[in-house]
């Protein structure tokens, strides 16, 4: 096993039958606001997220599992919808996902992610609940 600093263009285009791969690109912004994509000084733009959705696809034709999580932004939820993906059968699940930044309380808390994935076909993901209790010690 091996790590390696790659593009995920080399990653994916190298991933075939027994790999699993897990993409968390840059998530696309749900409005103009609300945009965090600079991990680099390139961003992560929208023709780069066509350009995952094109690798991952390929990537499933050649036999990998994928699972890729983004925002429920419209052009994500369009990108993984079309004849392409759903032959390579990748599936779309609504996860809520909790969120404690934003300039406005009252919008903090939940919102839709998605999974896209062609081997959680059968998976229901949901948010897991924390518990503000302090956690018992076992001596």
């Amino acid at each position: 096993m091996s790590l390696t600093l790659s593009s995920f263009d080399e990653t994916l285009g190298d991933a075939g039958r027994g790999d699993f791969v897990y993409c968390d690109p840059p998530y696309a912004p749900l409005s103009r606001t609300s945009s965090f994509a600079h991990y680099t000084a390139d961003g992560f733009s929208s023709s780069d997220q066509l350009r995952l959705q094109q690798a991952v696809i390929a990537a499933c034709r050649r036999g990998a599992r994928v699972v890729v999580s983004n925002s429920s932004a419209s052009e994500i939820m369009k990108a993984y919808s079309t004849l392409d993906a759903q032959q390579v059968q990748l599936g779309i699940s609504r996860v809520p996902a909790r969120r404690a930044i934003n300039s406005r309380a009252s919008s903090r808390g939940p919102v839709d992610e998605l999974i896209i994935s062609n081997v959680l076909a059968n998976v229901r993901p949901r948010m897991a609940k924390a518990s503000l209790r302090p956690r018992r010690r076992l001596a």
